[in-house]
């Protein structure tokens, strides 16, 4: 339970590092930190990080086993930070149906 706190306060202080990201856009002063990720590993974080908020709306989210062959893929060279947020942003949309 601890870890799971520590993780939200960490996407949190993230949400505000976007909004001021806004700003640095606007400016044209963004700065990637690209770093080699594995997208089925990125994205399991995701999923995993999003299961208080689909407990709370009653669902449930289940990766399809075709998922996983997408650690078969090489890594990828992303900013995993604004990647993570992307996929957030994408589940989050889906579950305004909801």
């Amino acid at each position: 339970m601890v870890s799971d706190i520590h993780e939200s306060s960490e996407r949190l202080i993230g949400i505000v590092n976007d909004f001021l990201d806004v700003s640095r856009l606007e400016q044209g002063r963004v700065v990637l930190q690209l770093e080699k990720v594995q997208l089925a590993t990125l994205i399991e974080k995701v999923v995993y990080e999003m299961g208080p908020l689909l407990k709370q709306k009653g669902l449930y989210l289940r990766m399809e086993e075709g998922l996983h062959e997408l650690g078969s893929l090489p890594e990828v060279l992303v900013d995993q930070n604004r990647l993570k947020q992307i996929i957030f942003n994408l589940l989050g949309e889906c579950l305004k149906v909801y």
